[in-house]
């Protein structure tokens, strides 16, 4: 089949030289290439200058309401004492390790961790009324004590706990090797 072309043009190729551009015509395509485009915009520029209006109106917003900014508790308790932030980590820490400790004793006293873990809550429930006071006062030294004390008052609760539970536990094992001794 492709011979059979190739023979027909070459028959008839008089034929198709009798249609020519017009005079002129060549050059005004070269003219036309030669000319430098316009830049077009492209979808992304658009989708970044919608951005960039985003932006801007709400940095004005912003700015017209006054900037006023929504910090949550724990960043303005940073900002105002950091050093309060590291003694709620630092007795935190203390106070979770002993609870562990507890549950692990206390097992047979399940009344007792109960009554213990109603405690911590009531202290816990006192702490974030002391935080949100001591947010208000804007730091004020008196109730960053009564904070730091509340923490204290943890560890020494979970330390006469742990003594409580070591004592019953070691007078339960007496009983018993002493029962096993008759």
């Amino acid at each position: 089949m492709g011979d059979r072309l190739e023979k027909f043009v070459q028959e008839h190729n008089e034929e198709f030289d009798i249609y020519a551009p017009p005079a002129g015509e060549w050059n005004k395509i070269e003219r036309k290439l030669k000319k430098k485009k316009e830049p077009v915009i492209r979808p992304y520029w658009a989708w970044a200058a919608a951005v960039l209006v985003i932006v801007v109106s709400f940095a004005w917003f912003n700015n017209r309401q006054g900037g006023k900014q929504t910090i949550s508790p724990i960043q303005q308790v940073v900002s105002i004492s950091p050093e309060l932030v590291n003694a709620e980590v630092y007795y935190a820490s203390i106070v979770e390790t002993q609870h562990q400790e507890i549950k692990q004793l206390g097992k047979g006293f399940p009344e007792v961790c109960n009554d213990l873990d109603n405690e911590l809550r009531n202290m816990d429930t006192l702490y974030g009324q002391l935080k949100n006071e001591y947010l208000v006062s804007g730091g004020n030294e008196a109730v960053m004590q009564a904070m730091v004390e509340n923490l204290q008052a943890r560890v020494q609760l979970m330390n006469q706990q742990l003594q409580l539970l070591k004592s019953i536990s070691a007078q339960k094992s007496a009983k018993g090797h002493h029962l096993e001794s008759m």
